[in-house]
């Protein structure tokens, strides 16, 4: 008989179990919802699974558990147990049981404990058999056993779900782009890895079906895992003639789900992969091979019809002769037709390859998947310290995105000027966004200045970072940040003495030189624990990116679909002194006339800051037009958007030069006192061109954050004429 509720219960399911476990306890979340709509539903999940469910539309609330960190301890246990005390929870239901949940629940004093007798079922108030071990049935439908103490029966079609969300799709679109991932051909996915080497199908075998479906069908192959799983996919890779690429390390699970809705197929292990596939409709070809009752297909095969399990018969082998796993004796001729069965057959003649009965998986691969260490620092809530201009705080994108990587991080947060907010505002990857606003700080008194800040230290206090990466090149922020927030970690520049409280330090003796500032900024973070591979810069829109392009349609109505952007300035960051890093207005003139006759792009786009309209209306008034004057009248985001539509962007050294390479737009750059080896477009592409005087002896002066200040003549930019500007500009891809 269903236990009594109240009309809207406040109820709470605990899974804190791996990946594919979880997945498969999604549908309970609906059903609850459709049983109670007035309930409050929540979940407790391991903090690396967070993006399992922080979207998902049936929960009202997601809340972490710690177990290496925070909860590790008696005394965090207790804590978090006090934690679910202070929510008031009417039921709990224990989808996997452990020691560790069956007693937070007992000791936060939930009335009614649902959970399986197993593990401290003393703890519980409604205890249900084991069954799971028996193997008779699907996870799900084991399930949902739990709950038919809340009246709430399995329905017909049981469907699990994973949320893709708009973020998480465009930055996997960014990585696509980095690593030049075709769209042309069908997406097919591979998972060599499991959780356990009994689970997994040799690589060998692997490429070999890789070789086979690209005989049969040609297709863009991906293989997938962690950074731990690096190994394998390298011989994976070594092992086919067909190019692959890796991606393993490169995507968090939020964006896995995003990059498998896109792709046309999965080939993977038993391992959690298969589910979110299964979760986002892909089809799934799952490999089996180990058939011990409750570890075999029958409990752990993907839902949906839209896949296919690859398992060895066995159903002839006496019990008492079954060996634990059978994944050696699968071979490829029973993959690959599992994959045309899904997929349809060709019409080709097959490829007959050799047959791989009995054989064991190499001891080396087991060894690669069992000895790679892990990420050998915790970190769980960081904050990003950079006051400094959009360009510079564009090249720390690839630090956040890294971020985001570590399972265990839950929190990227950024202290910033006033200027730059909305670089990132839209970026998936960073939680909130502090502001000192230095004007108003010169603005207001010294008492004001100290509420102000003091407001501020509070609001970061009450986050709890254990990691402050700090990119000011300043004391301060390293000493408030381990004195009054309380941060233990705090890593910055070694430049003179400005890392005095810093406790992780970069050397950087002679400011940025001769390496990117990228590498610099990536270099930091990696001194303290955080490894940055792909390193791109990116800029987000805010959504729906119609609506912008309806703002910025109406300021370029008098333009043709082909025309050019033009920055003839250079920002603000450099103020009185912007006259080193611009070219002369007139030598514009003469570039764009020879750019619209040999490329044949017609009408311009001026575009700037308030403080620069002047100078962009002197270039209007000496060019023909169509051309429209957009300085101080944009914002940044309707900026960024002129910038995508334009066929090519020319600029002096400044923001915009790599909001445009972020945006993928083909440009031209003019660098003088500075170096484009530092500071020009990253990475480097033929379609971002840095223009500087070839042959000066005096350039680059810019040295130690400090430039020539005794140059009258700035010959770097004004002996830069315009034709030989125009010859660097011909080693760029044709537009």
């Amino acid at each position: 008989m269903p236990l009594d509720l109240p009309e809207a219960p406040r109820i709470l399911i605990t899974r804190t179990d791996r990946i594919g476990d979880l997945v498969l306890t999604t549908p309970l979340f609906k059903a609850l919802r459709e049983k109670f709509p007035k309930a409050w539903i929540a979940v407790v999940v391991f903090l690396e699974h967070r993006e399992i469910v922080q979207e998902n539309p049936f929960l009202d609330e997601v809340i972490l558990y710690d177990k290496k960190g925070s909860e590790r301890s008696l005394w965090g246990q207790l804590c978090f147990s006090q934690k679910l005390r202070s929510k008031g929870f009417d039921v709990a239901v224990h989808a996997h049981g452990t020691n560790r949940m069956h007693f937070a629940a007992w000791f936060a004093g939930i009335p009614l404990r649902i959970g399986y007798a197993r593990r401290a079922p003393w703890a519980l108030t409604h205890v249900h058999p084991y069954n799971k071990k028996k193997g008779k049935k699907q996870e799900a439908e084991y399930l949902f056993e739990l709950l038919d103490l809340l009246g709430v029966t399995p329905p017909k079609g049981i469907e699990t779900f994973f949320p893709v969300t708009d973020r998480f799709a465009r930055s996997f679109e960014n990585l696509r782009m980095f690593h030049k991932i075709p769209c042309d051909r069908p997406w097919i996915v591979l998972n060599p890895s499991a959780s356990d080497v009994t689970k997994m199908w040799p690589t060998k075998r692997f490429a070999e079906l890789v070789t086979r479906i690209q005989q049969d069908r040609p297709s863009v192959f991906l293989a997938i895992g962690t950074p731990q799983d690096r190994p394998l996919i390298e011989k994976l890779i070594k092992k086919t003639p067909v190019p692959v690429f890796d991606l393993s390390g490169k995507l968090s699970l939020g964006m896995l789900g995003a990059f498998l809705k896109r792709s046309t197929l999965l080939i993977s292990n038993d391992s959690g992969p298969v589910h979110i596939a299964t979760a986002v409709g892909t089809p799934v070809v799952s490999i089996f091979g180990r058939y011990e009752a409750g570890l075999g297909p029958e409990r752990w095969r993907p839902l949906g019809k839209r896949s296919r399990v690859v398992a060895k018969d066995i159903s002839h082998i006496p019990e008492a002769e079954r060996k634990f796993t059978y994944i050696d004796e699968i071979t490829v001729d029973e993959v690959f037709l599992a994959v045309n069965d899904l997929l349809g057959s060709s019409g080709k003649q097959f490829f007959r390859g050799e047959e791989h009965s009995g054989k064991k998986i190499p001891d080396g691969e087991r060894k690669a998947a069992q000895t790679i260490p892990r990420h050998p620092q915790k970190i769980r809530r960081v904050l990003i310290v950079h006051p400094y201009g959009i360009g510079d705080l564009l090249f720390v994108t690839p630090v956040m995105r890294a971020l985001r990587l570590i399972p265990t991080v839950e929190t990227v947060d950024l202290l910033l000027g006033s200027r730059t907010r909305e670089v990132v505002e839209n970026n998936p990857h960073i939680n909130d966004i502090f502001v000192m606003d230095k004007d108003l700080v010169h603005r207001q008194t010294w008492l004001e200045n100290l509420r102000d800040h003091w407001k501020l230290g509070r609001k970061l206090r009450a986050k709890h970072y254990d990691l402050i990466l700090d990119y000011s090149l300043r004391r301060e922020h390293a000493f408030w940040g381990r004195f009054f927030l309380g941060v233990p970690r705090c890593a910055g520049f070694a430049y003179k003495e400005r890392a005095l409280f810093h406790n992780i330090r970069f050397p950087l003796p002679e400011g940025f030189w001769e390496r990117h500032v990228v590498d610099f900024y990536c270099d930091l973070a990696e001194a303290a624990g955080v490894p940055v591979e792909d390193r791109f810069l990116e800029y987000y829109f805010p959504g729906p990116e119609s609506l912008i392009e309806a703002e910025v349609a109406q300021k370029l109505k008098l333009l043709p679909e082909h025309f050019l952007a033009v920055a003839p300035g250079g920002g603000d960051s450099w103020g009185k002194e912007a006259s080193f890093k611009r070219w002369p207005v007139q030598y514009f003139v003469e570039l764009i006339k020879k750019l619209q006759t040999e490329r044949n792009i017609h009408g311009v786009a001026i575009l700037g800051s308030g403080s620069e309209r002047a100078l962009c209306e002197e270039l209007q008034a000496m060019i023909k037009p169509p051309s429209v004057v957009l300085a101080g009248e944009t914002n940044l985001t309707q900026t960024a958007m002129v910038l995508k539509k334009s066929a090519l962007f020319v600029g002096n050294d400044g923001g915009l030069v790599h909001l445009a390479h972020a945006l993928h737009v083909p440009l031209l750059a003019f660098y003088g006192p500075v170096s484009p080896k530092v500071y020009g477009p990253y990475p480097p592409s033929p379609d971002a061109i840095a223009i500087f005087k070839q042959g000066l002896e005096c350039r680059p002066c810019y040295y130690k954050f400090r430039y020539h200040k005794g140059c009258q003549t700035i010959a770097c930019l004004t002996d830069l004429k315009p034709e030989e500007a125009f010859e660097q500009t011909k080693g760029q891809a044709p537009l």
